[in-house]
């Protein structure tokens, strides 16, 4: 807020910059509510104080802005896009990143000085590469922005043979229980590369969790919500050393420190959102204060401020300039505006944009006409060339930042790279290794299996234990150390290798077989199905003899499930086979229960086997498709599915008020912002919005 105010008032004094014309602003808080954002927008468009505000008549005077710069989150701005599009009413965004607001056919009146979520996620996925990590953890916050990032991650991933060893997402208002559940799935799992979508306030919980339980081996990575983020690091230091992260592009604004400091008592209570910041810095109570929000029992005991208060004598994260990211986006986005209304003034007549070569309006600016100037402006400012695309998004480059701890114990964010999406693509990371500092210090050595190509010598031997001796007697250890060398391409695994490699080792049955529908990209006969199938599966599970080579790969599939408990099965083979005498409960099947992943059970990438010709097999055949079968009852597990955000409809329809020509007044700017200062309690959400939430989508393996 105080940023934006501060280039409007730098612009009016600039003689090169729209010399004969003024800005001004309205401000709402939106408190990142959607009710609240889209009725507090309409106010702004219209011009209009709000009922029982208390304000004077002047105050209904006021001239409507045709633009509105904001919201913070994409989804409150998607709602109030849907309620200011029909309008063709300008809203330029700061912080959203959400892909899906670069659909102009949905949102063709955005615009925003935020990169996409599609730039981010190309970035992630070509760090994650870059050091080799085959095998990370995704989570992130029950949000339109983390729902959309993880879908864009896992799509990317793909590319690289990048393996999601979980996907989690978590509520925003984060129970114990929830927490509880997500943290030991991270302790369970054996990835401990985490990438988190989210802002720094919804991972609070999800650290405190790992604290009780002492999970301290984790390397986070962050998303650009939260990877300059200092809010963490006093609490969760220990946790949180060597993170990295891609930020957005910083600058520094040359005086906006000292400005930002020139505030005083006199100033504080003066404003809704400074009075409340100024009680809550100094825990004082300003005479006649307008700050309703209070955080706390000792609150009422503050004393009165004296007015000897300066923030030149505290910290405050308000008054810190040394990490100007979203406060540079909206620096860029005032500057966007601006340079659309001076091409719109030094437009001739005759040779504008518009019908009959006719300029756009300055003394009745109409939002259509602005986003046309809007979307064709390119413009220079502090050293950065400003551009958009078609779709309205700047063009990204991201810094690629290390949280590193100072020798005071404070949090150090140090730049060790960057990612340049003007760049050709094997350009555009660049990664400063050494100067890296990791969770635990120093180079860790992971260590890693390497399977040797050979070929299986008995694919029929049954015995589990006598595999995994063969197998083991023939594997190489490989050592991977966290600094490898720069990324190998790797040639996409085969179907047929994938299928090989399969183990059911450390995931549940049912999940193996899904695994093994990929046996239909493939042109096998089904005694090698069979063999294969039953070769990864544990001793405990098979309680049969080995079946007759006639036997369908779906009737093994069957009797295996059926044996181990599953009363789903609508039919069993009647087979000539012995049952063998079940195990004990110490060695009783994997249980049947879905993992919290959105990929299926890791697969072994081993070596292509010899397998007879199909063409030359006798009763080759490409076997039936199993039918669907689905358990009476297993647990749910998350995964990301297309969030539908509520429409609104615009009540109100905007009217632009009309000035005289011969002395135009300020044009003023929205400015539509969630004030971070307030203690926004997440609201419990309905049990319909928590039914639904629960619908999750079952994961399938991928085939192409």
């Amino acid at each position: 807020m105080q940023t934006m105010i501060f280039a409007v008032r730098e612009i009016n004094q600039r003689q090169d910059l729209l010399p004969n014309l003024s800005l001004g602003y309205h401000i709402r808080d939106s408190g990142d509510d959607i009710p609240v954002s889209v009725k507090r927008s309409l106010l702004l468009v219209n011009g209009q104080p709000e009922r029982g505000s208390g304000q004077s008549c002047e105050d209904t005077q006021k001239q409507p802005s045709p633009v509105i710069v904001g919201e913070a989150s994409s989804g409150v701005s998607m709602a109030v896009l849907r309620t200011l599009g029909s309008f063709k009413i300008p809203l330029v965004s700061y912080f959203a990143s959400c892909s899906c607001l670069s659909n102009k056919r949905e949102f063709p009146a955005f615009m925003r000085t935020m990169p996409s979520d599609l730039f981010q996620i190309k970035a992630l996925v070509k760090l994650v590469h870059y050091f080799q990590w085959t095998w990370v953890g995704v989570i992130g916050v029950d949000t339109d922005y983390a729902r959309f990032a993880i879908q864009l991650f896992l799509k990317e991933s793909e590319r690289f043979n990048i393996c999601p060893a979980y996907v989690r997402i978590y509520p925003v208002a984060l129970t114990q229980d929830a927490a509880e559940e997500i943290v030991n799935i991270l302790k369970s799992s054996s990835a401990t590369v985490i990438i988190n979508f989210s802002v720094d306030s919804y991972l609070h919980g999800i650290l405190k969790e790992c604290r009780r339980q002492n999970i301290t081996h984790l390397q986070w990575i962050a998303s650009e919500a939260w990877a300059t983020s200092k809010v963490l690091w006093e609490d969760f230091d220990d946790l949180l050393k060597g993170t990295l992260g891609f930020a957005i592009r910083r600058a520094d604004i040359p005086h906006l420190g000292s400005y930002l400091r020139r505030v005083n008592i006199s100033v504080a209570q003066m404003s809704n959102f400074l009075s409340e910041f100024w009680e809550e810095t100094f825990h004082c109570r300003l005479n006649g204060s307008l700050n309703t929000h209070v955080h706390g029992e000792g609150v009422q005991n503050w004393p009165p401020c004296n007015g000897s208060e300066s923030l030149d004598d505290v910290y405050t994260l308000y008054s810190d300039v040394s990490q100007l990211r979203v406060s540079y986006n909206v620096y860029k986005a005032v500057y966007l505006i601006a340079h659309a209304l001076h091409d719109m003034s030094t437009c001739v007549p005759g040779k504008g944009p518009f019908q009959n070569g006719t300029c756009g309006s300055l003394y009745q600016i109409l939002p259509w006409q602005l986003l046309h100037y809007m979307k064709q402006t390119n413009f220079t400012t502090l050293g950065e060339e400003v551009r958009f695309d078609d779709n309205g998004d700047p063009i990204a480059s991201y810094d690629l930042m290390n949280w590193q701890k100072g020798s005071d114990g404070s949090l150090q964010l140090v730049r060790v790279g960057f990612y340049d999406a003007s760049l050709e693509d094997n350009k555009d990371l660049l990664i400063d290794e050494p100067a890296i500092m990791w969770h635990r210090g120093e180079k860790t050595i992971y260590c890693g299996f390497l399977y040797s190509p050979h070929l299986l010598s008995s694919i029929h031997n049954r015995r589990t234990d006598q595999y995994r001796w063969n197998s083991t007697n023939k594997m190489g250890l490989l050592f991977v150390s966290e600094f490898p060398a720069p990324p190998v391409s790797h040639p996409p695994v085969s179907a047929a290798a994938r299928l090989i490699g399969l183990l059911q080792d450390g995931c549940s049955l049912e999940r193996y077989v899904e695994e093994f529908e990929l046996v239909y990209v493939t042109n096998w006969p089904d005694a090698c199905l069979n063999a294969l199938f039953l070769e990864g599966l544990d001793e405990s599970t098979i309680r049969f003899d080995e079946p007759a080579d006639h036997l369908s790969l779906d009737d093994t599939i069957h009797l295996i499930l059926y044996l181990n408990g599953f009363k789903f099965i609508e039919k069993v083979p009647e087979l000539a086979c012995n049952s063998r005498p079940i195990p004990p409960e110490t060695r009783a099947a994997w249980p049947v229960r879905p993992s919290p992943s959105f990929s299926a059970c890791p697969s072994r990438q081993l070596f292509p086997c010899v397998l007879p010709d199909p063409q030359l097999s006798a009763g080759s055949r490409r076997p039936k498709r199993r039918r669907k079968t689905k358990p009476a009852k297993s647990p749910e597990f998350s995964a990301p599915v297309q969030p539908k955000s509520p429409e609104f409809s615009a009540s109100v329809q905007p009217k632009f008020a009309e000035f005289p020509a011969a002395e135009p007044a300020p044009v003023p700017l929205g400015l539509l912002i969630e004030f971070e200062g307030k203690n926004w309690t997440p609201r419990a959400r309905s049990s319909l919005s928590r039914a639904r939430s629960s619908r999750r989508r079952r994961a399938r393996p991928n085939r192409r």
